[in-house]
């Protein structure tokens, strides 16, 4: 009985981390949607064009995604990993919108965000680990 209820508990979190996982990227795919969208009428823009369609329309973006993603529950266990992760993104974010000549020069994959993306890899994520 013993075992069954310890076998019980790793699957329940196995099972919570999954559903944590999709529900994570589902958001960053919705985003990622929104991204693609809030850019697709560029045609062949210059640097400035760039950086302000990253200030206008991809860091507010960027802003609520992160927001959406602080507001969902990861399993007890692995808070304190996805609460790093989140930290990391803001900080990613915050820097896109600090220096957004920077994100046009590394073509988005800043050191922060590349941090930021493998921390997400290591944790799990598919979609939000992408660059």
């Amino acid at each position: 009985m013993l075992l069954a209820a310890c076998g019980s508990s790793a699957k329940s979190n196995s099972t919570a981390k999954s559903d944590f996982i999709a529900q994570a990227d589902a958001i960053c795919s919705s985003y990622n949607d929104q991204a693609s969208k809030a850019t697709a009428n560029l045609k062949h823009p210059n640097q400035r064009q760039m950086i302000a369609a990253i200030q206008k329309r991809l860091v507010p973006l960027f802003q609520r995604q992160d927001t959406e993603l602080a507001q969902l529950r990861p399993p007890a266990a692995d808070r304190a990993t996805v609460a790093k992760f989140i930290v990391d993104l803001r900080a990613a974010t915050n820097d896109i919108a600090l220096h957004p000549e920077a994100f046009v020069a590394a073509h988005g994959a800043t050191p922060l965000a590349r941090k930021a993306a493998d921390e997400a890899a290591a944790y799990g994520f598919a979609v939000c680990a992408r660059i």
